[in-house]
């Protein structure tokens, strides 16, 4: 008898000679892999057999758990402290925000993050946006760290004081490259 993931993996091949690729997880003797299976073609375009190539993603698999618990306990101790985080890659202007910064700013934690300067925007208030900015072009200018204390205003309308840190990291041409951020109320 033939276990079951071998079976997947022996159908997965008849597939390949019948022409559809495919990709598939397997483990094997305590081992995982990723596999890909594609047709292999002569130059007539015929198949004449299968290509495959495995590749072992144990220490991935093993590795999983403990990081979604990672993920958790940050997530658990942000939510606890009140301390939120996200970076900022300057030359695409995307941010990615943790869960907690969604909650300091009112915002649905489903809801994806938004470009920079509409946070900005939308979001600092109107009277510390020029010494957010300049705090900001500081560090960009003398490759250094920021700290600056401003007022978001929420979608509900309420005003929160943020005190903000901010580092800049560069690429190997010397260009800022992201500001990790870590606001806390």
């Amino acid at each position: 008898g033939i276990d079951r993931a071998s079976q997947n993996a022996l159908a997965l091949h008849h597939q390949a000679l019948a022409g559809k690729s495919s990709k598939f997880e397997i483990s094997w003797s305590n081992r995982s892999y990723d596999v890909y299976v594609e047709p292999f073609r002569n130059p007539g375009g015929d198949i004449v057999g299968v290509i495959g190539v495995a590749f072992d993603i144990t220490k991935r698999v093993l590795a999983e758990p403990k990081l979604k618990d990672n993920e958790r306990l940050l997530s658990d101790s942000q939510r606890f402290t009140r301390i939120g985080s996200w970076d900022w890659d300057i030359a695409h202007d995307v941010t990615k925000w943790s869960d907690e910064t969604d909650r300091i700013l009112g915002l649905p934690i489903t809801d994806p993050p938004i470009p920079f300067d509409d946070f900005v925007e939308q979001f600092i208030h109107e009277d510390d946006r020029a010494e957010v900015m300049a705090s900001i072009s500081e560090a960009l200018e003398r490759e250094a760290t920021t700290s600056v204390e401003y007022c978001v205003v929420r979608p509900d309308g309420e005003c929160r004081v943020l005190w903000t840190q901010g580092r800049i990291f560069r690429n190997s041409a010397a260009r800022p490259r992201a500001s990790s951020v870590q606001s806390r109320m």
